[in-house]
């Protein structure tokens, strides 16, 4: 469950709720009704906030809880990558197809 998982990180970077709430605006309630399982679906929002706040890759935790397919692609292990990074390959492709003409509205 997702929840116990945000649950599991939380307390394993000994973070009370109020710390992340402060942190995140998400408020104490909302997060532990779904660090509990009260809240069977999170928000993508909510767990994507609490996973930067926690420096997870939104991607790596979502394929380990079994989200993601496994495509097959020239790129190896970008949900390894933290947003920083996975923003910054996307800078780079993004130069070398305008360089080539092919910057498709970028």
């Amino acid at each position: 469950m997702i929840g116990e998982k945000l649950r599991d990180i939380r307390n394993s970077k000994n973070l009370s709720l109020g710390a992340v709430e402060l942190a995140t605006g998400i408020s104490d309630s909302r997060l532990s009704k779904i660090e509990r399982g009260i809240t069977e679906h999170p928000s993508l929002d909510d767990i994507s906030t609490l996973l930067k706040f926690y420096e997870i890759p939104l991607v790596s935790f979502l394929c380990k809880e079994g989200y993601c397919e496994k495509v097959d692609s020239p790129l190896k292990n970008l949900e390894l990558l933290n947003n920083f990074e996975i923003e910054h390959i996307q800078d780079e492709i993004d130069f070398i197809l305008k360089e080539k003409g092919l910057n498709n509205g970028v």
